[in-house]
């Protein structure tokens, strides 16, 4: 498939194309995604005295800021939404791989969540929990907290944007900013979203399929999809097109953070074989259980792990 495949004058970010790519051989297009927001509340960040126009870029900086609006304003401080069952693996990825390592081997042939960058982010996370910084609360809760106000800082699918927004609607006003990272760290953004597929095998069904999938990744498509909902347009060229979203993205602030956590991407990776469900689910209980419940981390890391290797094709050998 080539980068322009339809002939519009925006390609696909480069980033972006490849997603659905595996060996040199593309098998879905890219639809719909979001990278991990850390959003805020910036009427709480003032009240705390601090400057919502310099949000946190570490998460030692998000702890400090959250503890600081949690004292001065008795509102929660932030919120992580990457620890759960609920959350899915995506963005718990992300963390990982921003602090240097992987929950699965490259070759994905073995298990690594329990290895010690693994265990430090969860240890940190756990951190924020047992200092007062992060409420403990289910991922709707949390959603939802925000959306009322009543939270200063959570990390998010881009996705929420208009949930937020909605939330806010005059009475507070939203902040964006990247996914802080790790000291002295490059942060790594992982995608979550959707591909496009064609499954039959019918020639006058694959026809069908495929003019549909060109006009949901059309620049029309892209220009709705990011203006209302608040995935990223994937065909970027549009953010600087007149008859794009220029006009819109010069107003809507929300856009940046994704558009340059957009050039370092990479993708989530999915665990292998017929059981991935079960290995993503135990993996994330046991990060939601050290943090959100108390749990050693290195210990239930490195149980769980040795649990559900045995899951992998050829049992993780």
């Amino acid at each position: 498939m080539q980068r322009n495949f339809d002939g519009a004058p925006h390609a696909f970010a480069p980033t972006a194309r490849a997603l659905g790519d595996w060996n040199g051989k593309t098998y879905g297009l890219p639809f719909v995604f979001s990278t991990p927001t850390l959003y805020l509340n910036e009427g709480l960040f003032a009240a705390a005295g601090l400057d919502p126009a310099k949000p946190p870029s570490t998460w030692a900086e998000v702890a400090r800021a959250a503890q600081a609006i949690k004292d001065s304003t008795g509102k929660d401080g932030a919120y992580v939404d990457c620890l759960t069952k609920a959350a899915k693996d995506w963005c718990f990825q992300a963390l990982v791989r921003s602090n240097g390592g992987r929950v699965i081997s490259e070759d994905r042939r073995s298990l690594t969540f329990a290895e010690a960058p693994a265990v430090e982010v969860v240890q940190s996370m756990q951190g924020m929990v047992r200092t007062g910084a992060m409420p403990n609360r289910t991922q709707m809760q949390a959603v939802d907290a925000f959306a009322r106000g009543e939270l200063g800082m959570i990390l998010e699918s881009s996705a929420m944007q208009g949930n937020f927004l909605k939330g806010a609607n005059g009475k507070w006003r939203l902040g964006a900013a990247p996914m802080p990272g790790f000291d002295g760290k490059p942060t790594v953004s992982t995608n979550s979203g959707a591909a496009l597929f064609v499954f039959s095998r019918s020639p006058e069904k694959q026809r069908a399929g495929w003019e549909l999938m060109k006009f949901l990744s059309s620049e029309q498509a892209y220009t709705r999809i990011a203006s209302k909902i608040g995935y990223l347009p994937l065909r970027t060229g549009l953010v600087e097109d007149p008859n794009g979203l220029r006009s819109w993205a010069e107003k809507n602030p929300y856009l940046k953070p994704n558009l340059e956590q957009l050039a370092h991407l990479e993708p989530w990776v999915s665990m292998p074989g017929p059981s991935y469900l079960q290995i993503r689910d135990g993996m994330m209980e046991a990060v939601e259980s050290s943090v959100f419940q108390g749990a050693d981390p290195a210990a239930t890391l490195r149980a769980k792990q040795g649990e559900v290797s045995a899951l992998l094709p050829g049992g993780g050998r």
